[in-house]
């Protein structure tokens, strides 16, 4: 009976060890509900809404030492971008293609079509 227990408690500790909380690579802050309500409910997130709330959130995850999530800096400088704010847009176009090299095609696809 003892026996039985100790395989138990050992199996249900083996299988707790191989549950674990996931990890946040990235500080995504509310950049998917801004894009949400970016299309739908727009007079609740108007381009400049989204700036102030987004840009908050970057300062933030700059003070926790997190990465900024991928897309967040593009769709801040799509929104200046909204505002006719040309040389905002193209800084965090930069800033995005900075840290995620990855997205440099389309950065440069849309740097040439605002410049």
């Amino acid at each position: 009976m003892k026996r039985k227990l100790f395989l138990l408690c050992t199996a249900s500790l083996l299988l707790e060890a191989c549950v674990s909380t996931p990890v946040k690579n990235y500080a995504w802050g509310s950049y998917e509900t801004q894009v949400y309500n970016g299309y739908s409910k727009p007079e609740k997130a108007t381009p400049q809404i989204q700036i102030d709330v987004l840009e908050k959130e970057v300062a933030q995850a700059g003070l926790k030492k997190m990465p900024i999530a991928p897309g967040v800096y593009a769709h801040i400088g799509y929104q200046y971008l909204l505002l006719g704010n040309k040389a905002k847009a193209l800084e965090y176009f930069s800033l995005e293609k900075q840290n995620f090299p990855e997205s440099s095609v389309y950065i440069d696809f849309l740097v040439k079509k605002i410049a």
